[in-house]
């Protein structure tokens, strides 16, 4: 039997994964003017979290060189804000599973509500990793103020 987190894993991963492999998801970084591949990589990923500095991203990350993360933030934030590129991540995301998934409006607002109760009973250690990704509708971490909860699933049910 499957433990529960690898059952969630399973059943989301799809959802997240459409991000790198969606053209246009991934042309996200150039097309607001960030250099190169690992610049636009980083400040996606990072952008929910807000302006962070390479040392935040590292941690949360976890599997990058300090050094490889210092190259492109906190020189990414001179370009384009951490709101503009969530939003955009998040529209060019709910487009491409629109295409991809028919009625996909209906499951994300079937979804939000349980993806919002698990973001939030989340321990700290786990809310950034649930949270930069929009899971649960949720963004920020437990350590900045929450001004706005719109993730990818609040797009998609918007279609």
């Amino acid at each position: 039997m499957e433990s529960r987190p690898r059952t969630l894993w399973l059943r989301t991963e799809p959802l997240h994964s459409v991000i790198y492999f969606d053209a246009e998801c991934r042309g996200i970084g150039r097309s607001v003017g960030l250099k190169g591949f690992w610049m636009g990589y980083f400040a996606t990923r990072t952008a929910p979290m807000g302006p962070v500095l390479p040392e935040t991203a590292t941690a949360v990350l976890a599997v990058f060189a300090p050094g490889m993360v210092a190259r492109a933030l906190p020189a990414a934030w001179q370009i384009v804000t951490p709101e503009r590129l969530t939003d955009l991540r998040a529209q060019l995301a709910a487009r491409a599973l629109r295409r991809l998934v028919p009625g996909i409006g209906t499951l994300a607002e079937q979804l939000t509500p349980p993806l919002t109760a698990m973001v939030e009973d989340a321990g700290h250690p786990a809310r950034p990793g649930l949270e930069r990704h929009g899971v649960g509708g949720c963004r920020g971490t437990a350590a900045l103020p929450r001004t706005d909860r719109r993730g990818v699933g609040s797009h998609a049910a918007r279609s």
